[in-house]
Formats: C-alpha cells, structure tokens, sequence
C-alpha cells in the first residue's frame, strides 16, 4: 500500500472542510432564499395598495362605524358620531353605513336619524329605511369581503349646505320595534365633499 503525502493529505482535508462548509451554507440558503425580487414586488404592491386607498377617497371629511357587541344592536345603544364642517361655502353628503351578517331576521332596516348642532338643537330629524336583501328571492344585498358580512352606504343628505363652520352630530336609532336587533354588526356615518 502506498502512503500518501502528508502535504497531499492535507490539502484533501481542506478541499473536504471547504465542501462541508459552503454545502451547510447552500443548504441553509435553499432552505430560507431571500428572495428580495419578491419582497421588492410585495412592498411595491402594498405602497400602491395603500396610496390608491387613500388618494381615492379625498372627498372624505369624516367617517366612523360603531361595531355592536355580538352583533345585535340594542334600543339603547346610542350610535352618535360627531364631525366638523370646515367649510360653509361648500356643500356635503352623509351617508350612513350598516355592517349586517346573514342572521339578520329582515329584508329592510328601519333608521331614525337626528342631525345637531354643536349647541345640541336638533337640525334634521327623519326616519328611512333601505334593503338589506332583496326582497323576492332573499339574496343579500352590499358589499362582502369578509365570510357572512355585507356592508351598505346609504344617502341620508346630498347636496348639504352647513349654515356655520363647526362641529355638529348624527344619532343613529335603530327604529324596528324590537329592543335587541340581530344581525347588525356596525353601524356608522360618512360625511363627504360634494363636487357636482
């Protein structure tokens, strides 16, 4: 049997280790490739998301949604919103907005809404009702993004023009003759720049 060198030896011991070594870092590599083409895409897409998402509704004054425990909307549960109009020479929408699940026993919801001045007197007081299914084949109406929630925007004043610059109200009552009404996740308001 022939010897090998020891100079031989250990330059084949070194060749080894310096395989072992970048075959641990290729395999760490393949396991958690940092791939940042596709991160670069993802914050791309989500600078994108988010700018449309806000440049889109620049119209928007004001909008909050009250969310009801366990999806009932108690008589006593008092939806009001309060919001400031920086502007007398412009006119506004509002809008009130219902967040309904499948459970709701109805086709329609019936809302009283108030609408105040910052001194509390009452400005606008009228009850509405919208579909929040359709009315022959029960087909939920809105939109829905998330399983068994149907969102809505109803008009409750176009083309509003607000004597003073201020802060005023909106009161929401929930007006379908039952104390504790199922199904109704949130309900809230949205005031808008009119720009007809």
């Amino acid at each position: 049997m022939k010897s090998v060198p020891i100079v031989v030896k250990e330059k084949l011991k070194a060749e080894r280790e310096k395989l072992k070594a970048n075959g641990q870092k290729l395999k760490a590599k393949s396991q958690h490739p940092p791939n940042t083409q596709d991160q670069n895409r993802r914050s791309l897409y989500l600078l994108f998301s988010l700018y449309f998402l806000f440049s889109c509704d620049s119209r928007r004054i004001y909008e909050d949604n009250l969310e009801f425990k366990d999806r009932t909307w108690k008589v006593t549960e008092e939806a009001r919103f309060n919001f400031t109009i920086p502007d007398t020479a412009r006119r506004y929408n509002l809008y009130y907005n219902v967040r309904n699940t499948l459970d709701y026993p109805y086709a329609r919801i019936f809302i009283t809404y108030h609408l105040y001045d910052s001194t509390g007197s009452e400005l606008t007081k009228k009850l509405v009702f919208h579909d929040l299914f359709d009315q022959k084949t029960g087909r939920p109406l809105g939109d829905s993004g998330l399983g068994d929630l149907y969102d809505h925007r109803f008009p409750l004043l176009e083309r509003r023009r607000f004597g003073y610059r201020g802060k005023y109200s909106i009161k929401l009552d929930q007006f379908m003759r039952q104390d504790t009404l199922q199904g109704v996740a949130a309900v809230g308001v949205r005031v808008e720049e009119d720009i007809k």
